[in-house]
């Protein structure tokens, strides 16, 4: 049982970030469906008049509810079953590589990656720790991504987490800390509450 909740997990890790990206490319064409709806109604209705008949003759919702919910949690199963076998599956690279020439949807899917994997735990290489940046009378958290001399390449989110700032700074000038990259990010999205 173990098992199926891990692979599904991973499954969840490589959809959410294009789940989020379809989501905002859903959004942003919702004005221009909202028009067509407002024209496919008055054709229905047309349409009804002229037939005289229902043509609502579709399975009760729930059936298709619940059809829907169970092809979702298989292809989502599936995806991280093949994801755990081979980390580098085709799909996925094929997918990123599509989003990736989409101007603005390319930045945030990789951004979106990202962040799932800081909180899925699979970026423990990516990032150094988590330390204190002395600003003014204050600290700031920051993630220290990379180690050049004698200096720390820290980046510092802003709460809410959709921008942040990237800093170099003297070992000496740098407060670390104990805390794991996924407790620091938890800290960081929950406005500093966990």
């Amino acid at each position: 049982m173990n098992a199926i909740f891990r692979i599904l997990g991973k499954g969840i890790m490589v959809i959410l970030p294009f789940a989020v990206v379809v989501w905002l490319l859903f959004f942003l064409f919702g004005i221009l469906e909202g028009i067509w709806i407002l024209i496919l109604d008055m054709v229905h209705f047309i349409v009804k008049k002229i037939a005289n008949e229902n043509l609502d003759t579709t399975l009760p919702s729930i059936v298709v509810s619940i059809g829907l919910l169970l092809v979702m949690f298989a292809i989502i199963l599936y995806i991280g079953y093949k994801f755990e076998k081979r980390q580098n599956a085709i799909f996925v690279k094929l997918g990123e590589w599509v989003l990736s020439k989409i101007p603005v949807m390319g930045s945030v899917y990789y951004t979106i990656k990202d962040l799932v994997s800081m909180i899925g735990g699979s970026s423990k290489d990516k990032y150094l720790g988590v330390a204190y940046v002395t600003i003014g009378e204050g600290e700031i958290l920051g993630f220290i991504t990379k180690e050049e001399g004698e200096y720390f390449w820290v980046f510092c989110p802003l709460t809410p987490p959709t921008s942040g700032l990237l800093l170099r700074i003297h070992k000496d000038k740098l407060k670390k800390s104990s805390m794991s990259v996924s407790d620091g990010l938890k800290k960081v999205v929950s406005f500093g509450m966990k």
